[in-house]
């Protein structure tokens, strides 16, 4: 998730969003926020094998959490976050992670690209 303007404040303080982007794993259970302010966000939803292909490490790592996006994507997230918040419209701001999380797709395809029928 993308957080653009005033971030939620969780109700359960230890689940207190701290980050303008982060990356939710499965949750075991759903948790209350408050809203106030201007608030704008970008919600990307993966299928469960889907993100695995942008990181290394296990998703079992991130269930039930919240993590920062920094922590999982180190390269160009401080240039993301500030393209996101200059951006001119919401189209704009699609495209833009878009083209981020294609280009890190690119970086990993090596590892996913197998020949499944052999002739």
């Amino acid at each position: 998730m993308f957080y653009l303007g005033d971030r939620p404040v969780a109700i359960d303080k230890t689940k207190s969003i701290n980050e303008n982007a982060i990356i939710t794993g499965h949750l075991k259970e759903y948790y209350d926020i408050n809203i106030s302010g201007k608030l704008s966000l970008i919600s990307i939803s993966f299928k469960p094998y889907g993100l695995s292909m942008f990181f290394d490490i296990p998703l079992n790592e991130i269930y039930n959490q919240n993590v920062p996006f920094k922590y999982l994507f180190k390269h160009d997230t401080v240039e993301l976050e500030i393209k996101l918040f200059d951006a001119n419209s919401f189209i704009e701001r699609i495209m833009i992670i878009e083209n981020y999380l294609l280009k890190i797709l690119n970086k990993h395809i090596n590892k996913y690209d197998y020949n499944r029928i052999e002739h």
